[in-house]
């Protein structure tokens, strides 16, 4: 499993795959005009479950309209039926929306946002899911047929506060030579930050528990910065000085850390 390490400056980049269309001269025009009638749907269906706009749903939606989410199934009378309650407690938002059409069926993947709601409309929690709509043209008109969402974790989004992280406890370096990378079931991340006067270099402990020495693998902190790493629970890294000699060794949880190297 390769890792990437992001040092210092703490930002998310993201990337997606751009579909260019063309018909048969060569412009893409009337391919485009597609892709934003249905994005522009895609957004008046956000519109619609934050308004609780019941007609407005009824347009959109199929009839054989099937929704997933988080692998349970919902219906087009099930939606309904829930949308005062949806509208009530939650608000939706979509983002980084991408759209591929193909002849009278379209497809748009991305992300959104769900706000819950306190007494007085304040958002008090957000959660984030990745989303894949699947629309089919009747009539000369967009209707949304299928969607499926999975829930993310909201450090794929955004990048934590430190008062959101746990702290993690260091293992003793003595432990090193029993420790190795176990599997990759468990999402994980985990910020180091280097309060020492000194650079260190964090190791990942690979399959057979060696220091992975690719510069992929390993991120050389300064004093006073901060590196993050997307991993796994079972992933241990030990923290090295210049000369290699172990400081402290980390093993993330499966809530989002932080490990403060002293």
């Amino acid at each position: 499993m390769r890792k990437v390490f992001l040092t210092a400056v703490l930002l998310i980049t993201g990337s997606a795959i751009a579909f260019s269309q063309t018909n048969a001269s060569g412009s893409n025009a009337s391919t485009s005009s597609e892709e934003q009638a249905v994005l522009q749907v895609e957004q008046e269906f956000f519109k619609a479950l934050n308004q609780g706009d019941a007609n407005a749903i009824t347009s959109i939606i199929a009839d054989e309209f099937i929704g997933v989410l988080q692998g349970a199934g919902l219906s087009k009378p099930a939606l309904l039926a829930r949308l005062p309650r949806i509208s009530q407690n939650y608000s939706y938002s979509g983002s980084d929306m991408k759209v591929k059409t193909l002849g009278e069926t379209a497809v748009v993947y991305g992300r959104y946002s769900v706000g819950l709601k306190g007494s007085k409309d304040e958002i008090v929690n957000t959660f984030y899911y990745q989303f894949t709509d699947t629309f089919i043209k009747r009539q000369k008109r967009w209707q949304l047929a299928v969607t499926h969402a999975s829930r993310i974790p909201y450090w794929r989004v955004r990048q934590p506060e430190d008062k959101e992280l746990q702290r993690l406890t260091a293992l003793s370096c003595k432990q090193e030579s029993s420790l190795k990378s176990q599997n990759s079931d468990t999402p994980a991340y985990i910020r180091f930050t280097n309060t020492t006067n000194q650079p260190v270099t964090i190791y990942w402990l690979d399959w057979q528990g060696k220091r992975d020495p690719l510069d992929s693998q390993k991120a050389v902190v300064q004093p006073g910065q901060s590196s993050f790493q997307y991993s796994y629970v079972t992933h241990p890294f030990v923290i090295a000085d210049s000369k290699g000699t172990c400081l402290a060794i980390y093993q993330p949880s499966a809530e989002p850390s932080l490990a403060v190297i002293k």
